[in-house]
């Protein structure tokens, strides 16, 4: 059994602790196990605060009074391992080693602003989801890898084109106008998760940006108590990702590749037996299918259709044609994931470098995502330790028309008669121009409002790439064995590009002259936290920890847009192609501020009784002054009756309640105020 011990330290206090005694006592702490040092293991004399962590190598050193040297007590802890007291007996050397607790390991979660905890502490419900399943599912978006695996947590994909968005509910909605999705935490960061949608095409949710192969875990929070330290932002719960670290001992590299198909599984019936036209006679150019009967029609020689005792007709019968089932291709998911992970006993890094080529079921759709990840930890000194990580995603993705506008391909099949042959006969339709336009470049289809569907794949697309960066760099601190003080400053910036167009040929612009619109978003979100955490033990079944923290978030968007219409050169999809008189251009800035102060008192008795009391507060600058501040407070309270009750049958039971407050700021600027006003005629 290996395990990955990441200590990531700051220093904003610089403390000094002077002990007089005459007893000098050294050791280092290992696991049982493994025999790998282990760093960060609490070593506190019986009844007292005299005690120290070890450091990166496992190692600690102490200073005893003479009594404490006679005749006291070190206590060794450290999560996920049996606590062991050891008599010190006047040796000036002990070295120990702890036992793992398979079911405390088992049990260890990452609850709010990244603190693991023994999930049996927690009063609330968090469900957790390891890397191993997350990679199994083969989504190229995280989110979608949650689906079916958590209670009370629904995910609805709203497409299977490549690249396509995914929304999150846990528990339902909270809001009718405002935002129902979860927060998203990646190694204490939020990150953003945003969906702009469109009337024509589907736009990713930035969830897609993620490597679910970097992922070691996810916790889902639910409720308010669950999410209570995290404050108004995460109103609908949070999912915390820990993405994977460096380890001590050898270097180990890690290569997988994954092809997965994708087909098309069920598709709405259509009726094969009746011709386009109308009162049971074919009609040529109508948008109905209330035609003759295909067995009553023929192709004449001229290719035109006449019915079965017309002079012209030839034994050739019509169709039908099963212009939906031709239509759609077998996507295919190439994934390449390539890792390098290893580390000493004072360091540990991890690089991932992963390529994902994603081809749809609808012809010339496709999703491509590059992503790389630098992660590495160092102690400083025995006390303190820094950790740096970056991640780097490049993505572009090529989207067809959907939805019921006049250019959606399903719009399209679905309302193509039997009669009518999307393809004019090619056998590659998709690459055959002459399969969806005539000679003189008009387009070819079977009625003038809606579009032929491989017309509408290659001269009406939707064209979207993105380059962002998530990283943060983090500096722990422990000045004595009950405290630590944490630092993490991070960033989350990306720039999205998209342009979308309509040939001028094509029915949704067609008055218009053609249409072009492209819009470029950059956003960047700045976070810091700075995180002191302290506890104490009062006896050996008494035990409290006490966490106070300050956070602080700016949020930054620009938005770009510029629309054209009518274009002058065929083919030329640039809005340098439209006349100037009919091009339209705005930007606008968004800027926001999230300030707030928190904190979480834990207490546990006899690990049978855990009391839990957090409150935060957040000044939000979306609301207005004197009144943009918000408190959320929470107590939750668990009780592990199996630890009083041998039921036999029953090997864990608890029971658990919580109470919380949470809500909602103004989600977007100027919500609240009124800055410009409708101007009156006089």
């Amino acid at each position: 059994m290996s395990k990955n011990y990441l200590l990531t330290p700051f220093f904003v206090i610089f403390l000094s602790q002077t002990i007089f005694s005459q007893n000098g006592l050294t050791g280092t702490v290992k696991d049982a196990a493994t025999g790998e040092s282990l760093p960060g293991v609490a070593v506190v004399v019986q009844g007292t605060t005299n005690g120290i962590s070890t450091d990166i190598n496992g190692k600690y050193s102490l200073s005893l009074s003479d009594t404490q040297f006679a005749n006291g007590n070190l206590i060794f802890s450290f999560l996920g391992y049996e606590s062991d007291t050891i008599p010190v007996n006047s040796r000036s050397t002990i070295n120990h080693q702890l036992t793992s607790s398979q079911e405390m390991l088992d049990e260890v979660i990452v609850s709010a602003i990244g603190i693991k905890k023994d999930k049996r502490k927690l009063g609330y419900s968090v469900s957790e989801v390891q890397g191993d399943e997350i990679i199994q599912s083969r989504e190229s978006n995280v989110i979608n890898a949650l689906n079916a695996k958590v209670a009370g947590v629904s995910v609805t994909s709203t497409s299977g084109s490549p690249g396509a968005s995914s929304t999150i509910r846990i528990r339902g909605n909270q809001s009718i106008n405002g935002a129902n999705d979860p927060l998203i935490i990646i190694d204490g960061i939020p990150v953003d998760n945003s969906y702009r949608g469109s009337n024509f095409t589907d736009q990713a949710n930035r969830a897609l940006d993620i490597n679910p192969d970097d992922i070691e875990s996810m916790s889902v929070l639910k409720g308010g108590a669950a999410s209570a330290l995290y404050g108004l932002q995460a109103s609908n719960g949070a999912i915390v990702i820990n993405t994977k670290q460096g380890k001590n001992g050898k270097t180990e590299v890690s290569f997988s590749t994954t092809t997965t198909i994708d087909q098309v599984n069920k598709l709405p019936e259509k009726q094969s037996l009746y011709s386009q036209g109308t009162g049971e006679e074919y009609v040529e150019g109508v948008n109905t299918t209330w035609g003759a009967p295909l067995s009553t029609l023929r192709y004449a020689n001229d290719g035109s259709i006449v019915p079965v005792d017309d002079p012209a007709a030839t034994g050739e019968r019509v169709g039908p044609f099963d212009d939906l089932n031709n239509f759609f291709r077998t996507g295919v998911t190439l994934n390449n994931n390539l890792s390098i992970r290893g580390g000493n006993e004072k360091s540990g890094f991890y690089l991932s470098a992963s390529d994902l080529r994603q081809s749809g079921i609808v012809p010339l759709t496709e999703y491509n995502r590059t992503s790389v990840r630098a992660t590495a930890n160092t102690a400083i000194r025995e006390n303190m330790d820094i950790k740096f990580s970056a991640n780097y995603i490049s993505s572009r993705a090529d989207r067809a028309q959907r939805g019921s506008n006049l250019s959606g391909v399903m719009l399209g099949l679905m309302r193509s008669p039997p009669s009518y042959d999307l393809t004019n006969g090619s056998d590659d339709p998709v690459n055959d121009p002459s399969a969806y336009s005539f000679p003189d470049g008009t387009q070819r289809t079977y009625h003038a409002t809606y579009d032929n569907p491989y017309w509408s794949v290659n001269k009406n697309r939707n064209e979207e790439s993105l380059n962002r960066l998530i990283g943060f760099i983090e500096f722990q601190w422990r000045p004595f064995s009950w405290l630590t003080i944490t630092e993490r400053p991070g960033v989350d910036t990306y720039a999205e590009e998209r342009k979308s167009y309509w040939d001028d040929q094509s029915n949704e612009f067609k008055d218009l002259g053609g249409a072009i619109f492209e819009e470029t978003v950059t956003q960047k979100n700045i976070v810091n936290d700075l995180i002191v955490n302290a506890r104490h033990s009062f006896s050996e079944n008494f035990n409290a920890s006490l966490t106070l923290g300050h956070n602080f978030q700016e949020f930054n968007t620009t938005f770009f847009i510029v629309d054209g219409f009518d274009f002058v050169i065929d083919d030329f999809y640039d809005i340098s192609n439209v006349a100037s008189i009919n091009v339209e251009a705005d930007d606008f800035v968004d800027r926001s501020r999230l300030v707030g102060v928190y904190g979480e008192l834990s207490l546990d008795y006899k690990r049978t009784h855990y009391l839990t009391f957090t409150g935060r507060n957040d000044w939000s600058s979306t609301l207005p002054n004197g009144n943009n501040s918000f408190f959320y407070p929470s107590v939750s309270y668990g009780f592990v009756f199996t630890e009083l009750v041998d039921l036999g049958f029953v090997e864990y039971g608890k029971l658990r309640s919580s109470y919380a407050v949470t809500g909602n700021d103004a989600f977007q600027n100027y919500l609240t105020t009124n800055f410009f006003v409708s101007g009156g005629s006089t």
